[in-house]
């Protein structure tokens, strides 16, 4: 058994780890701000504390024993760091420092850092590998390259072990969590309403749909294996958003009108991961989206 801390452990991602990490007889305390996450997501099995990332001496009292680090915690959304870059560059770097400096301070086994693909931003590739240019688009973006840098560091420069996770469009679990704002469960609701499906653009950008369970599976291999630096976790497949919609339609028999609107400034064209990498660990995606959105689906009209 280990004493694992997830920050952001009230999140979507972050509270499905902390889910598994509990069933595999680990003791688990989630450090979340409750800022975008949701309290009741946290495993009553769960230890708890509300605090933030950048509060460097609270992370290192919690810190106190513990063997690795799940750092989740961040300001994730691409619109609203466009609108509050400084906010944006204080919570994911700052924090992200804190969590590496306290980690360091307590003699930490190993600290994950969820990143994103949004690192990558607009190169003109099918598909986007670890050695690939990183082009952000976004405060959000830039500020996870940033991050990425500052666990490299302190992996070169102080001994402390980390790897990377960049996160390709992660989907999944209830459409009423708190991942209500991303794509696959707005779009739900919406057709389940019959109301009109709104994409942002002309639909034709493409994303690589993860879902949660296969990007738990790959959290959880980065930690309890000898995997160090950076991973792309996506499936290898692009789908047009127009394509998605379609998909979510035909699964609830919906009548629901599709509406393009002006493009989002910030997001990517298109982003699909190359898995050699992780691949080469032994993980892959075992989950279909088709499939899956036809469970989401179901589960909503029953």
């Amino acid at each position: 058994m280990s004493k694992i801390v997830v920050t952001g452990g009230a999140g979507f991602i972050g509270s499905q780890l902390a889910h598994r990490l509990i069933e595999q007889g680990n003791e688990v305390l989630v450090y979340d701000d409750l800022s975008t996450g949701i309290r009741s997501n946290v495993p009553k099995a769960a230890g708890f504390v509300k605090g933030s990332v950048c509060n460097f001496t609270m992370l290192r009292r919690e810190l106190q024993g513990v063997d690795f680090v799940f750092h989740l915690a961040a300001f994730t959304s691409v619109p609203r760091s466009m609108n509050n870059p400084r906010l944006t560059e204080k919570i994911n770097v700052g924090g992200t420092i804190s969590v590496l400096a306290a980690s360091l301070q307590q003699e930490v086994r190993k600290v994950l850092l969820a990143s994103s693909c949004s690192v990558y931003g607009d190169i003109r590739e099918p598909t986007q590998s670890e050695e690939s240019l990183l082009s952000p688009c976004s405060p959000y973006a830039l500020t996870k390259v940033s991050c990425e840098h500052w666990c490299k560091l302190y992996t070169e420069a102080y001994g402390l072990p980390t790897v990377v996770l960049r996160y390709f469009n992660v989907y999944g679990g209830s459409v009423l969590q708190s991942n209500y704002s991303l794509v696959i469960p707005k779009f739900i609701q919406q057709a389940s309403m019959e109301e009109p499906i709104t994409i942002f653009g002309d639909g034709e950008q493409t994303r690589d749909y993860v879902h949660i369970d296969d990007v738990v599976d790959a959290t959880i291999l980065a930690i309890n294996s000898d995997m160090l630096g950076v991973y792309n976790v996506g499936t290898g497949i692009g789908t047009s958003v127009n394509v998605l919609a379609e998909c979510i339609k035909s699964s609830l028999d919906s009548d629901s009108p599709i509406v393009h609107v002006s493009p989002r400034p910030g997001d990517p064209e298109h982003a699909c991961a190359d898995i050699l990498k992780i691949v080469s660990m032994e993980w892959r995606p075992k989950r279909s989206l088709v499939e899956e959105i036809r469970k989401m689906c179901n589960a909503i009209q029953n």
